[in-house]
């Protein structure tokens, strides 16, 4: 058989999305972290077939976003197409668009006319970050953002790898939490008419989240005083030592779950309660899985465990995603696209999916790497060791190629163009339409008709 493994060159065309986006109006208050991941609001079954099959969100970055914020973005969108059958693409969206809109870094708050007091950010320190839904202009908002890239990378990892949960998959739900507070206050008598989490904030190498906010509401006064004192004697007796086996309100994962209460007539006051057992050291960290070298690789298999997914337990079923993203610079905010089409392709994803080109240390160690933007540094030094000769590429025409044996015996794909718009066309051609050749459907031209046909 023939196969595409040289290069693909593609020009610039405007509009191609997986279906046509049709936004339903939002109401105040209906979104919290807890609630994020639930059929209804963002995750929406259009056909009523118990299956998701819409995305009711986009995500939007500055104006000028940083590799850091595009591989943020990325592994929220990875997420989104993980937990859907069907979605469009492209997920970047406009401040204008309907939906809800994830907010990805700092950057994109002012896009909006969000202030960094509003989502929660102006008071972080260097290295942290928020996860927060806001309900502003008539419009839903998740805010994910740091004082800095670092901050905002924690964020869209607590997003994207650890939300409904507090912190790990098999750990406590952010909606245990609420009926366990529930059913605190009630022996005490207090009794909750809602409760919500409305966010939560992180640290850039935390091994938990910093602090877990729940907003509590009462109906009275008294209420609210009983609340306060049960949480306040409770935050007291604790110390800060002991076990944590079977402590009340301290879960592992969550450093300070911090309870807001308000009642009418009364102040809103908040309540610290600390995680009484000291967070478990890491042990030693296994391999990543599928970071072996693809031997098949080719252009008409990208989608399939021979190419950028993987089949952990032999099924014909991909069940994770055996690559890193690499966006550099102009062009590159399709890598976005991209991470949700891996996710939606595959049965499981693996995190992180993207990074940027600093924190590539050693090429050949990583899992495939998909090189991505007008001028990336490592595709320079694939060039450099005459590993790949770039052609001419002219205004608004892309490349997709991959490249043999490019980094330790592994395989590499390199996604560029001859200005921002060819590097943007070139992504939208793999994010979009891959395998087929243009038209999507079973029963269109794909990639693999071509290389059968040349067989």
């Amino acid at each position: 058989m023939v196969r595409l493994k040289t290069a693909i060159l593609v020009a610039m065309f405007v509009g191609s999305t997986f279906g046509v986006k049709a936004m339903p109006m939002q109401t105040e208050g209906s979104a919290e972290l807890k609630s994020l991941f639930s059929t209804g609001l963002i995750f929406q079954d259009r056909n009523d077939d118990q299956v998701i099959d819409f995305v009711n969100a986009s995500l939007i970055l500055g104006d000028q976003p940083s590799n850091s914020d595009i591989v943020a973005a990325s592994e929220v969108a990875a997420r989104l197409g993980f937990e859907t059958m069907a979605m469009d693409i492209p997920v970047l969206g406009s401040p204008d668009e309907g939906g809800v809109g994830i907010l990805i870094g700092t950057a994109a708050l002012s896009r909006v006319g969000l202030s960094s007091a509003d989502a929660g950010v102006a008071d972080l320190e260097p290295g942290e970050g928020v996860v927060k839904t806001i309900f502003s202009a008539n419009r839903q908002w998740v805010v994910i953002a740091g004082a800095d890239d670092a901050g905002t990378r924690a964020a869209a990892e607590t997003f994207a790898g650890r939300l409904p949960n507090v912190w790990s998959p098999d750990g406590t739900t952010l909606g245990g939490v609420i009926e366990d507070l529930s059913g605190y206050l009630e022996e005490h008598g207090a009794s909750l008419e809602t409760a919500r989490v409305p966010s939560v904030q992180v640290k850039s190498g935390g091994k938990a989240l910093d602090v877990l906010t729940v907003e509590s509401t009462f109906g009275s006064a008294a209420d609210l005083s009983a609340a306060r004192l049960a949480l306040e004697e409770l935050s007291e007796a604790r110390g800060g030592a002991g076990s944590g086996e079977g402590a009340l309100l301290s879960y592992d994962g969550a450093s300070v779950l911090r309870v807001v209460l308000s009642a009418p007539g009364s102040d809103t006051v908040a309540v610290n309660v600390r995680h009484v057992a000291p967070t478990a050291e890491d042990g030693p960290i296994p391999g990543r899985p599928g970071s072996g070298a693809k031997e098949d690789l080719d252009l008409s298999n990208l989608y399939s465990s021979s190419g950028l997914l993987g089949d952990s337990d032999d099924n014909v079923i991909p069940d994770r995603v055996d690559v890193i993203l690499s966006p550099s610079g102009d062009g590159s905010q399709g890598t976005v696209h991209l991470a949700a089409r891996l996710g939606l392709e595959s049965a499981g994803i693996t995190l992180p999916i993207a990074t940027t080109p600093e924190e590539i240390e050693d090429p050949g160690s990583e899992p495939t790497l998909v090189l991505i933007g007008t001028s990336h540094p490592l595709v320079d030094k694939l060039v450099e060791d005459t590993k790949l000769q770039l052609p001419t590429l002219d205004p608004d025409q892309g490349l997709i190629q991959v490249v043999t044996e490019a980094f330790n015996g592994k395989s590499a794909v390199v996604l560029t163009g001859g200005d921002e718009q060819g590097t943007a066309r070139a992504l939208q051609q793999v994010a979009e339409r891959f395998p087929n050749v243009w038209e999507r459907g079973k029963d269109r031209t794909t990639i693999d008709d071509v290389e059968n046909d040349l067989w």
